[in-house]
């Protein structure tokens, strides 16, 4: 079903991660390698050169607590097809059918995770200083990590899930 080959499009960023998100379904999967032709694979580059610089912070910043080198944004969901975007009732007009990432911190506790997460959401967050885009959070919980979605908008947006 995959139509083009992977291929890195920044230095820990790659093409399939970013059409095959870890935390989206076989079916979203396989819609996006039906619609892969509306994807700007020039604009994906320019988003993953922006995130390489939010990957260096956090490893700046953290050490993995599992003995891991390096603390990856695992990508849960990245470029969607407009037509997945309608299939779950949304309008389709998401920044994720552009260049957008929900990510969460991998070679690591949970409980690390949850301190980058709050991390990110304290760094990023703010209007005037943190990211220049859209920008929201899932915070951590008992049970589960959340995510942060960062993407590419020409303006600045902010929310929580």
């Amino acid at each position: 079903m995959k139509k083009k080959q992977d291929y890195p499009l920044s230095r820990h960023f790659y093409f399939h991660e970013m059409i095959e998100g870890s935390l989206m379904s076989p079916e979203g999967h396989a819609m996006n390698w039906v619609h892969i032709d509306e994807c700007d694979e020039m604009a994906l580059k320019k988003f993953c050169a922006r995130m390489e610089v939010v990957r260096a912070d956090i490893n700046a910043k953290f050490m993995s607590d599992l003995g891991f080198d390096q603390i990856p944004l695992i990508v849960s969901s990245g470029w969607r097809c407009r037509a997945w975007e309608l299939h779950r009732g949304r309008s389709g007009n998401s920044q994720h059918t552009i260049a957008a990432m929900d990510v969460y911190p991998g070679n690591c506790s949970k409980a690390l995770s949850d301190k980058i997460m709050l991390y990110m959401e304290k760094k990023y967050f703010p209007r005037a200083t943190g990211w220049q885009g859209g920008f929201a959070i899932q915070r951590p919980t008992a049970k589960r990590t959340g995510f942060a979605h960062f993407d590419g908008r020409p303006k600045v947006a902010r929310w929580w899930y």
